[in-house]
């Protein structure tokens, strides 16, 4: 099986809705409020001492919408979950060197990091675009080319 078959390889749990949602949603909000301007990201980076900070103003609330999106629609859910959970730890790691006013608390980015985990080990579930053109956990999808 081929690397890209086994990254769309999902069990067919419908729940997995749950962390799918739990997780996409937030980061689908946050970064496009931060890509609006409504939440600029660029002084929580700043504050946090994260290094390459023009870049990583403008990289991450793209690919932080990116992952949500894709966790949303369960499409490449593995890589939106892997993208998440870098987003994750950047935002644990901020909270944890300063108190920021207005944002959310600590509790979100620890929830979309184990909704995150979660999505890697069991796939998107059957609701998704993956269990759609993958093959089920467990069945091979025939030699690979």
């Amino acid at each position: 099986m081929s690397n890209a078959r086994k990254i769309l390889q999902t069990d067919r749990s419908k729940l997995t809705i749950i962390p799918r949602v739990l997780a996409g949603l937030p980061l689908t909000g946050i970064n496009i409020m931060h890509l609006t301007g409504q939440a600029p990201i660029r002084p929580i980076l700043e504050g946090a001492g994260v290094p390459f900070v023009g870049l990583n103003a403008v990289l991450a609330p793209i690919l932080g919408l990116l992952a949500g999106l894709s966790l949303l629609a369960g499409a490449f859910a593995r890589v939106g979950s892997f993208l998440a959970l870098g987003f994750s730890v950047v935002a644990i790691y901020t909270h944890m060197v300063h108190d920021w006013e207005g944002e959310p608390p600590i509790v979100l980015p620890i929830v979309i990091l184990l909704c995150a985990a979660w999505i890697i080990w069991k796939g998107a579930g059957a609701w998704s675009v993956d269990a759609r053109i993958g093959p089920p956990a467990g069945q091979s999808a025939g030699p690979s080319a």
